[in-house]
């Protein structure tokens, strides 16, 4: 299966609490991006879909790392709500709720998928 051409996008946000689901349930923490009614709107009318890129947490260090990110409703759990949740592909030593990350997408890995559960 082959994605469509997808031009590299940026989002610019500050981490809030999610569900609580990525780092405790799944075995891979995400840190939930804040998203204005704009943003919203804009990731509504993309396809729901597991997305690659950089990151970084807004710090003195600034460092980019390899991210992977979920982009909209979340059909496993039947969230209602578009979401941003991004998996840093580094171990932090610390939650950094409420700093602002900035995330480099560029390109598609797949749609996101209900699953049969959570070990799928």
């Amino acid at each position: 299966m082959t994605s469509p051409t997808l031009a590299p996008w940026f989002l610019r946000s500050i981490v809030v609490r999610g569900h609580q689901r990525g780092g405790s349930l799944l075995g891979f923490p995400t840190a939930n991006m804040f998203l204005q009614a704009d943003t919203v709107e804009k990731l509504a009318a993309m396809e729901n879909g597991v997305f690659y890129g950089w990151g970084c947490v807004e710090t003195a260090k600034d460092e980019m790392v390899p991210v992977v990110l979920s982009v909209g409703h979340n059909p496993h759990f039947a969230d209602k709500a578009v979401s941003v949740e991004v998996h840093f592909v580094k171990k932090f030593t610390a939650d950094f709720y409420g700093a602002t990350m900035r995330i480099l997408v560029l390109g598609k890995l797949r749609d996101q998928k209900k699953y049969t559960g959570v070990d799928a």
